[in-house]
């Protein structure tokens, strides 16, 4: 543990950021053991639609899976009452430095089994809107992608950037995907560093691909030799909910 953080603790108690249990002062993780626990057994789910362990799916929307090499999440994305819920829910407020090594740490050992050596790529993220980030504080893509890149030894770039838009929720599926589309747009000064890149774009949870699939589509088209797709949590239809481990 760094001295800092040690020092930082006696001030601030760190807490279990599902239970919001009083952890002690020498701890560095960001559940308790009994959310840990609970985590675990969420990431042994298996995906209803390939029936693999959550970690090991490559399942994704049609059209982000025809843009991709890989689409990889680590656990599925419900509302009610989870581990893993509530860190991706904290992690949007707070700028929690122990929550955003933990999930990096998670997601790192995964594209390590999946990928390999990472220090090559080139990691990259989904940002928040300019008015969310500066009413939080926080960019929670962006503090988890650059965690990555670290743990990886290998090069981190704000690549993208998010236009202020009409909100959603009003919008029609159609009208949705328009909007999306004029949501994102790459940075003038990235477009250097992308052609001929293994790129990893993170973002925190997947549901319909719409948003992955237009930053996908920018960086295809300013030449990316590839682009894989990483989020913490991916969201199902509530008639495919995941199952339990098989047996």
């Amino acid at each position: 543990m760094r001295v800092g953080d040690l020092v930082l603790n006696l001030f601030f108690p760190p807490v279990c950021v599902s239970c919001k249990e009083i952890l002690p002062y020498t701890e560095t993780a960001a559940l308790c053991p009994l959310c840990r626990t609970r985590y675990e057994k969420e990431k042994s789910f298996h995906c209803p639609e390939c029936h693999m362990p959550h970690p090991e799916c490559n399942c994704a929307p049609k059209g982000l899976s025809r843009r991709t090499s890989q689409t990889i999440h680590l656990v599925e994305y419900v509302k009610e009452e989870s581990a893993s819920h509530d860190m991706i829910v904290y992690a949007k407020d707070h700028l929690y430095e122990y929550l955003f090594r933990f999930l990096a740490s998670e997601l790192y050992a995964v594209l390590a089994e999946r990928l390999g050596e990472l220090s090559e790529y080139l990691f990259t993220y989904v940002p928040r809107s300019r008015e969310k980030s500066a009413a939080r504080g926080v960019d929670q893509s962006k503090e988890v992608a650059k965690r990555l890149a670290k743990m990886a030894d290998a090069d981190f770039g704000s690549l993208l950037i998010h236009r202020d838009t009409v909100e959603q929720k009003h919008l029609s599926a159609e009208e949705r995907k328009q909007n999306t589309k004029r949501s994102y747009d790459l940075r003038e000064k990235s477009k250097d560093c992308i052609r001929g890149r293994h790129i990893i774009v993170y973002d925190d949870v997947i549901t319909t691909g719409a948003t992955l699939l237009a930053c996908v589509s920018l960086l295809k088209q300013a030449g990316a030799a590839d682009v894989t797709v990483l989020t913490f949590g991916k969201t199902y239809r509530g008639d495919q909910r995941s199952k339990t481990p098989i047996v």
